[in-house]
């Protein structure tokens, strides 16, 4: 039976990347964005997708979207206006949620945001995960970890461009990482079978590497050796700032999703090592 999702930030990483995969697995996508008329709408919109434009802290927009949807799938975001916005944010799609008369939202958290890490925006993203719990709905958390796509910012794709990947982590520590495609299809899979993940927050990874290792991968595939350079906590900001505090994080503890209980938990999905998403990525990680 199809549902009908209403899917916050279609046009963004996330959530485009759930529109496709929900409409891949026959269902109806009603994509919220801030821009209906940008390229990506489009292409959405080519693909079946209805969608709407909207602000995440609009509740009243957000309700009037979410009227007859079965699912909400719903991001956050602590990146534009901060940690406390995303507060705004979560409790505002809770809010119209609860008014649409929503069967089961999904929300992507973060990994980790349940080990009280103390970072900014994972104590936000855990914040909502709380004002979810408490709100009666029927719901599913889902915590991805470092996003595979990161590598694919201007800056380091120029970095490869001139055979250099900076980054601010030893080089043989592990880092688990998530590519968009798989976790679209892990948050296809949670809302198409819903009743087997209702009430339960998964962490989701696709692999595990070191730096170093990555770093070899991404000189194979581009066809050039490229450099690793360990980047000094101090070039990400002040002591307890956001982002210095998460490579701190993750140069001391790292997430720690159960990527062999993913494997057999969502064993039909053609999951990702980062060396098949970097060679689906291809020309993309050095093109401008």
């Amino acid at each position: 039976m199809s549902k009908t999702v209403f899917v916050a930030g279609a046009t963004g990483m996330q959530g485009g990347a759930v529109a496709d995969a929900l409409m891949q697995r026959g269902q109806s996508v009603r994509g919220l964005t801030r821009n209906a008329e940008s390229a990506r709408a489009g292409s959405l919109r080519a693909a079946g997708a209805e969608l709407v434009a909207g602000d995440l802290t609009d509740e009243n927009a957000l309700s009037d979207g979410m009227q007859g949807a079965d699912a909400v799938f719903a991001v956050t975001t602590p990146f534009e206006r901060g940690p406390d916005d995303e507060r705004v944010q979560g409790a505002a799609l809770i809010a119209a949620a609860k008014r649409a008369g929503i069967a089961h939202f999904v929300f992507s958290s973060v990994g980790s945001a349940d080990q009280g890490t103390e970072i900014p925006h994972f104590e936000s993203k855990y914040a909502v995960e709380g004002m979810l719990a408490e709100s009666g709905l029927a719901f599913t958390v889902l915590r991805p970890v470092y996003f595979m796509e990161n590598v694919l910012s201007p800056a380091q794709k120029k970095q490869l461009s001139e055979g250099t990947f900076a980054f601010p982590m030893p080089p043989d520590r592990p880092l688990q990482q998530v590519c968009a495609p798989d976790y679209g299809a892990v948050v296809a899979e949670v809302i198409v079978d819903s009743d087997f993940y209702l009430g339960r927050s998964i962490d989701v990874a696709s692999d595990e590497l070191t730096l170093t290792e990555q770093v070899g991968i991404l000189s194979k595939v581009i066809g050039r050796h490229v450099e690793y350079r360990e980047l000094p906590f101090e070039s990400l900001g002040e002591p307890g700032s956001d982002m210095r505090m998460m490579f701190e994080w993750f140069a001391s503890t790292g997430y720690r999703a159960e990527i062999p209980f993913l494997r057999t938990e969502f064993s039909h999905i053609p999951w990702h090592s980062f060396e098949s998403w970097a060679e689906e990525a291809g020309p993309r990680l050095t093109q401008g």
